[in-house]
C-alpha cells in the first residue's frame, strides 16, 4: 500500500509534509517506510525525511511519515512524500 502528499509550491524552510497509509481488508501492518522527492530541479538536497513510524498496530494498521524542508526550494518547486505500508 502507498499514499503520497505534495506541499504547496515554494515551501519555506521548516515546512513539514506528512502522509499516512493504512492496511486494508483486515491485513496486519508488518512494516513501512517513506521516500521524499522534489520538483523544480536541484531541490532534493533541501529536504529530509524527518520521521517514519507505525501509528497504529494490528488489523488495518497505519504507517506515517513526515518530510521537512531544510533549505530554500526553487520557485514553483514542491516536496512530495510517498509513504509505504507492508501488510500481511
Amino acid at each position: 500500500m502507498s499514499a503520497s502528499a505534495t506541499s504547496a509550491a515554494n515551501p519555506s524552510p521548516g515546512t513539514q509534509v506528512t502522509q499516512t497509509v493504512s492496511c486494508t481488508g483486515g491485513k496486519i501492518l508488518v512494516g513501512g517506510g517513506a521516500h521524499v522527492t522534489t520538483t523544480g530541479g536541484g531541490n532534493d538536497a533541501k529536504v529530509a525525511l524527518f520521521a517514519s513510524y507505525p501509528t497504529a498496530a494490528g488489523a488495518n494498521g497505519t504507517w506515517s511519515a513526515t518530510a521537512i524542508v531544510t533549505g530554500n526550494i526553487s520557485v514553483l518547486g514542491t516536496v512530495i512524500i510517498t509513504v509505504y505500508a507492508v501488510c500481511a
